[in-house]
């Protein structure tokens, strides 16, 4: 049985798949290049489209890059996916199937040696939403709703020294709703560590830090019953 048109295009039916083939209106080759070689350090600057393979890898892959001085500066690849920038710094990850760009150095990596690099850039998904600006694997701005699963979102803006438990560095929340300030004041002598904390909760009220006591407002019930706001203090 002969099977004709089977790709949808007729210059494809009409195209063997491995040799170069020209007419009046096309040219269908597994490979086309432009640009120029030069000479005396053996690099390209140009164009490849179509099937590429490298010396020494195993797997060809098909797409469209770009070359300066022999070195990938942009790819759009048969899967979707695409690339801008240089491998040594710079170059932004597309992802079709995500509507997903980031940073190439968003997520952490392993040197020669077996030692994690850890990831520092921003992602950004179009679909989900989800806005992620990190360094060094720490999320310093962070948005994500997560409609589907509300009690997993996240929003929140922070340094990348804060530490909650050490009482280190400035966390705001937006889905709990707090803000969390810590830091130091000159005294004689020195300085002092001081922490506010300050909650949309209403029964989670502001604490103010200072040395090694903090104030903080409990609820509590009075002896009629009532719940009334009671100011106390303890050590840190």
């Amino acid at each position: 049985m002969i099977k004709q048109y089977l790709y949808g295009y007729p210059l494809l039916n009409e195209w063997d798949g491995t040799a170069t083939t020209i007419n009046e209106s096309s040219i269908m080759s597994p490979c086309i290049g432009a640009g120029s070689k030069n000479s005396e350090n053996n690099t390209f600057n140009g164009v490849l489209m179509g099937k590429i393979k490298k010396i020494g890898e195993k797997e060809s892959k098909h797409g469209l890059y770009g070359f300066n001085k022999g070195e990938e500066v942009f790819g759009f690849t048969e899967d979707g996916t695409a690339f801008i920038g240089k491998s040594s710094g710079g170059r932004i990850l597309f992802n079709g199937d995500k509507s997903e760009i980031k940073s190439a150095s968003y997520d952490p990596t392993t040197n020669e040696d077996g030692n994690e690099i850890p990831g520092t850039g921003i992602l950004l998904d179009l679909d989900d939403p989800i806005f992620d600006l990190k360094l060094n694997n720490k999320s310093l701005i962070k948005f994500n709703p997560n409609s589907s699963d509300p009690n997993s979102s996240e929003m929140y803006l922070q340094t990348e020294v804060y530490d909650e438990e050490n009482n280190i560095g400035t966390k705001f929340d937006l889905i709990n709703g707090y803000l969390r300030m810590n830091g130091s004041k000159p005294i004689e002598g020195g300085t002092e560590p001081y922490t506010i904390s300050i909650s949309s909760n209403p029964k989670d009220t502001p604490i103010l830090i200072e040395g090694d006591t903090y104030n903080y407002e409990e609820w509590v019930e009075d002896e009629e019953g009532n719940e009334v706001v009671e100011t106390k203090t303890a050590r840190k």
